[in-house]
């Protein structure tokens, strides 16, 4: 409760030293979500639930019994949490809505042994994104609406079987949702989706060349989009870009500074403020 008095230890899922790992904590219809492990060295790490109490706190579904079940996640999404599960045949989608009984996959993909991994879920709109892993595709964007029919590949990015764009840092705004993405001859750029395969395309070649400005840490805020990116001339530097922008129109947020760096990690915002770092006299908040 925010005292050293009402600080203890909820439960001892994994008796002795090695502990549970808990991990990945969101709240839930009132519930926290999370996972652990009641084997050492996260060897059976599975969904759990708690509402609070040792005694409500029990493994949600163990997924795959004597074995590691949870692989990624958990996002909310349309009232239910989204995460990545291993049955024992490979990483999938999978969804609860805080029940075991809906505990479930969301998409068997045909690579049992493999599976496709899904990670870095976002929610957006009416659909969740996603990166996985398909043997055509590689790692590409993914969405889904939530059942196995509604699960697609969102565009292929980076053509080819064994080629990926590795899409990350997913940020919506409004209803776009931006993220970073790798493409052969064009580097790793800003890319955005409306969730339409057609309107899935680069943002700006802001790095022209094969190398890219390799955008990351993308924050919406105030119905822009702040990120930072690299170009030859200015090196890191944090961008913005507005809603009324064009592809090509992606100004500076900061004064050109050739040691400014903008933080490797998405920096956090306050009363409609961020906070970032500085290099151009030491580092500085």
């Amino acid at each position: 409760d925010g005292s050293p008095e009402g600080t203890r230890m909820l439960a001892d899922i994994a008796a002795g030293l090695d502990g549970s790992e808990p991990d990945s904590f969101v709240g839930f219809n009132g519930r926290l979500v999370f996972a652990a492990s009641d084997a050492p060295g996260g060897a059976n790490m599975e969904p759990w639930i708690s509402d609070g109490s040792a005694a409500g706190t029990r493994v949600l579904r163990d997924l795959n019994p004597g074995g590691r079940g949870f692989n990624q996640g958990f996002a909310p999404h349309a009232g239910r949490l989204y995460f990545g599960g291993d049955d024992g045949g490979g990483g999938e989608l999978w969804v609860t809505d805080g029940e075991p009984d809906g505990t479930h996959a969301v998409f068997a993909s045909a690579m049992r042994g493999r599976g496709s991994v899904p990670a870095g879920f976002v929610s957006f709109g009416n659909l969740l994104f996603f990166q996985a892993f398909h043997f055509s595709y590689g790692i590409e964007p993914w969405v889904s609406d939530g059942t196995e029919p509604g699960t697609r590949l969102l565009a292929d990015v980076n053509p080819g079987e064994v080629a990926s764009s590795f899409p990350a840092e997913a940020s919506p705004l409004g209803d776009r949702l931006y993220f970073s993405a790798d493409r052969e001859g064009l580097g790793r750029e800003l890319w955005v989706t409306d969730g339409t395969t057609a309107e899935t395309r680069v943002v700006s070649d802001l790095r022209p060349g094969a190398l890219g400005s390799d955008p990351s840490a993308l924050l919406a805020q105030a119905e822009q989009l702040y990120f930072a990116a690299s170009d030859p001339a200015l090196g890191d530097e944090l961008r913005v870009l507005g809603p009324e922008s064009a592809p090509s129109d992606t100004p500076q947020a900061t004064p050109p500074a050739p040691t400014t760096r903008p933080p490797g990690e998405t920096p956090p915002a306050q009363s409609g403020r961020i906070l970032l770092p500085r290099l151009d006299r030491g580092v500085q908040p």
